[in-house]
């Protein structure tokens, strides 16, 4: 499906002009195992979508997928300065915290928002 992004654009300005979109990607998962990375076409796509819209934009990232990914990711945010990355996790999720503390440590902080249970998130700081 395909979506037009004059409409788009026009819809979020009347009804949100003030919101961060959110852009994310339909993938496989496993809870407990290892997950495919995000590939280079899932995030050409969606760079490709969000740099023509006129508001921030996060790219909601699962924390689990994001380290063998973070080379696209890093290419994605030095695309626009309006563009930032919201790792996410379920608390049911099995995450590797050196996953996550690799990722903060070598990102820009003001760039990279955490959705998690705060346990996990704690360990960041």
């Amino acid at each position: 499906m395909s979506l037009n992004i004059i409409f788009f654009q026009q819809a979020i300005e009347n009804y949100y002009p003030y919101v961060t979109v959110s852009i994310g990607w339909v993938a496989s998962y496993d809870p407990t195992g290892r997950c495919d990375p995000y590939n280079q076409t899932m995030v050409e796509a969606a760079t490709e979508f969000a740099k023509d819209l006129r508001f921030p934009v996060t790219f909601a990232v699962h924390a689990k997928k994001a380290e063998d990914s973070w080379g696209l990711f890093q290419k994605a945010l030095a695309m626009s300065r309006g563009f930032t990355i919201t790792l996410w996790a379920d608390d049911s999720d099995v995450i590797d915290i050196a996953n996550l503390t690799y990722i903060r440590r070598n990102s820009e902080k003001s760039k990279i928002f955490y959705e998690m249970k705060d346990s996990l998130r704690g360990e960041l700081e």
